[in-house]
């Protein structure tokens, strides 16, 4: 099947995210994309174009390229990883951090109890 074989937008989006040919979509479909690539390539390549028809409406086309520079460009960069790791540690340390927030809840709750009761006397 040729990209142009396609009797829709979704069929030729389909097919080239399937193909390999490219990546139509989310900042993570191109990540996928890149890894799929560098991975065929053991281990890297000269480098990734960003094929640009002029198809979409100015503002779109500037929000795919910002989506890529804010989030795919800097996966390959290593520019994501303390994020990722600060990401990691907060949903490790959370279930801890939840109990110790409860906690403290139930012993406020508890004090503010006991000046009404001292109130009340």
């Amino acid at each position: 099947m040729a990209v142009g074989d396609g009797t829709s937008p979704r069929q030729c989006i389909d097919f080239v995210n399937q193909s390999g040919l490219g990546a139509i979509g989310t900042p993570d479909d191109a990540i996928a994309q890149i890894q799929r690539l560098v991975a065929q390539s053991s281990g890297g390549f000269g480098c990734f174009l960003h094929l640009a028809h002029d198809w979409a409406a100015p503002a779109a086309r500037l929000r795919s390229y910002d989506l890529f520079a804010r989030h795919v460009a800097p996966h390959f960069q290593g520019q994501h990883q303390p994020t990722a790791d600060a990401r990691t540690r907060a949903r490790e340390a959370r279930p801890a951090l939840a109990q110790d927030n409860l906690k403290a809840v139930a012993q406020a709750t508890a004090r503010y109890q006991s000046e009404l009761e001292a109130k009340k006397r």
